[in-house]
């Protein structure tokens, strides 16, 4: 077992060799900063249907009366790719197994996610689709956390992303038993507070109420829900409903000026005039001097190793 997150990549972003037209896409960001932390596991589908580079262009075609057939032809020669595209993505997405995370290629008639170029029969542009390797892989591993590289290069969406990543990783390798499955949602609290309100309400019970169910059930249940928790971008609204919740473990020990100072922090960074980085700092100050030993045990300040490079959010 890897004893870090395992993030399966297209291949490109590492620097190899394997896009069409013989050369590369390499991401400066996964490359140098997020690669000391995690295990890569690369996957390129076309090589794998042994199209190899460089190589003719392919696009996606969709049927002008079946939208949703959309088929992946060669421009040149015309040969339609789609069957075995089809075939090698159904294989690799069977091989990548104990993947804490996706990295797509943006823009790839195989890996992108979003508002890849497709096209009628005449080669007229129309409306953005997903790759045909996404896409199988969109419906067979719909909790784990995905990313195209482009959506990585902004701040919240990097933070979404890797925060995910080792939320999942850590859920996938330390929670083998009820009493370590409690004492992680335990450690998420604040995050999911600050992620999905609704969704850490509904874990709550499934963790509590569960000595008498089989482990197996209650895992892949709370596994549903929590991954769930981190498909969208949290916001300052929520992350003030969190921290709110964080003072009040805190207020008791803090002087009225103490107090009042936080409370002005916390109204500049609603208003967006403070990044959370600000708000955060304090907090830590206070935490550390009064030992509230329930905030030090959770991930709230620390979802990730620290020099994975960030800018302030929100």
């Amino acid at each position: 077992m890897s004893d870090r997150p395992r993030i399966a990549i297209s291949s490109c972003l590492l620097g190899n060799n394997v896009r069409y037209d013989g050369g590369h896409a390499f991401d400066k960001w996964i490359g140098n900063d997020l690669s000391s932390h995690v295990e890569f596991v690369t996957f390129c589908p076309e090589m794998k249907m042994g199209l190899g580079t460089p190589r003719d262009p392919i696009r996606l075609i969709r049927d002008h009366k079946k939208h949703e057939n959309i088929s992946l032809i060669n421009t040149k020669s015309g040969v339609d790719h789609t069957d075995k595209a089809q075939k090698v993505s159904l294989e690799l997405s069977s091989q990548l197994q104990e993947i804490d995370a996706f990295i797509f290629k943006s823009k790839s008639p195989s890996c992108g996610i979003e508002k890849v170029k497709t096209y009628d029969k005449n080669m007229f542009p129309l409306a953005g689709g997903t790759g045909i390797f996404a896409r199988t892989i969109m419906s067979q591993k719909p909790l784990l956390p995905m990313m195209e590289e482009g959506r990585l290069k902004d701040p919240p969406h990097r933070d979404l992303f890797v925060t995910a990543l080792f939320a999942n990783y850590r859920l996938r390798t330390s929670s083998k038993t009820i009493g370590e499955l409690q004492k992680f949602h335990q450690s998420y609290k604040f995050i999911l507070l600050a992620q999905n309100e609704k969704i850490y309400r509904k874990l709550g019970p499934i963790v509590a109420n569960s000595e008498k169910k089989p482990f197996s059930k209650v895992y892949r249940n709370y596994r549903r829900l929590f991954l769930l928790a981190f498909k969208q971008v949290t916001s300052r609204k929520k992350q003030t409903n969190a921290i709110i919740h964080i003072f009040g473990f805190l207020k008791k020990h803090l002087t009225s000026e103490e107090k009042s100072h936080f409370l002005d922090l916390m109204e500049q960074y609603k208003s967006g005039e403070l990044p959370l980085i600000a708000v955060h700092t304090l907090i830590q100050h206070f935490i550390k001097i009064h030992n509230i030993e329930y905030i030090l045990e959770q991930n709230y300040f620390t979802p990730y190793p620290e020099d994975i490079k960030i800018k302030n959010l929100y």
